[in-house]
């Protein structure tokens, strides 16, 4: 706005333009909320997500990340993976990074790493290639807790140990001629073996009366 002046230099009027923003508000807005909700769904997501720049510096971590790493989120955008991660297992992950930069592709690991509590916790995680806004290549993570998963073997026979006694990572050795490891969801079974181990005869059992299931008709 200025003042209108007539001939004579005195102020007879204001003279000013407006410009109708309703739109470009309701546009930002919009993109506050579709953010906000993005947002939540990440943060309350079992898994962490995070990317990473061609510098491998974080650009984006939901809470997932901050709580494996002990940070807030603020504390972690901006800087390297090393600088949360020993530098052997950075360097192993960036490498992997790299691969996805290089070739496009996406591509999955299974992956250890150490909490902020110093419990190691077991990932399976998959990496996508993504290209920034500006032009810039990156790369998206997605990381699910399988930790849990490699504790639920049901042990035929480990010397009599229950599966709560068998941690992730353990070695289980199992007893000759009886050496196989059950597991049960729904009606699919599994059956697992330690490596170079043949058997002569299965029988699957039902857990609840222990008669021979027929495997040919599903449980």
């Amino acid at each position: 706005k200025k003042p209108l002046r007539s001939a004579a230099g005195d102020i007879i009027g204001m003279l000013g333009i407006s410009y109708d923003i309703t739109e470009k508000k309701r546009l930002e807005d919009q993109v506050r909320e579709q953010k906000q909700l993005l947002d939540t769904i990440l943060d309350n997501a079992d898994a962490l997500v995070y990317m990473k720049d061609a510098q491998r510096r974080y650009v984006y971590v939901n809470q997932p990340v901050a709580k494996m790493f002990g940070r807030p989120p603020e504390d972690i955008i901006g800087r390297l993976d090393s600088d949360f991660l020993p530098q052997e297992l950075a360097d192993q992950f960036w490498a992997f990074d790299q691969n996805v930069l290089q070739t496009g592709q996406r591509h999955s690991r299974e992956a250890t790493v150490a909490d902020a509590q110093g419990q190691l916790r077991h990932f399976w995680s998959v990496i996508v290639p993504w290209i920034k806004p500006d032009g810039t290549p990156a790369v998206i993570g997605l990381s699910t807790d399988i930790t849990e998963l490699q504790k639920g073997w049901t042990l035929a026979s480990n010397n009599g140990a229950t599966s709560e006694q068998i941690t992730a990572g353990e070695t289980v050795n199992f007893n000759p001629g009886n050496n196989i490891a059950i597991s049960q969801t729904g009606n699919s079974i599994s059956i697992a073996t330690t490596p170079n181990v043949a058997f002569d005869q299965v029988t699957v059992c039902r857990l609840d009366t222990f008669e021979p299931a027929d495997d040919t008709q599903g449980l």
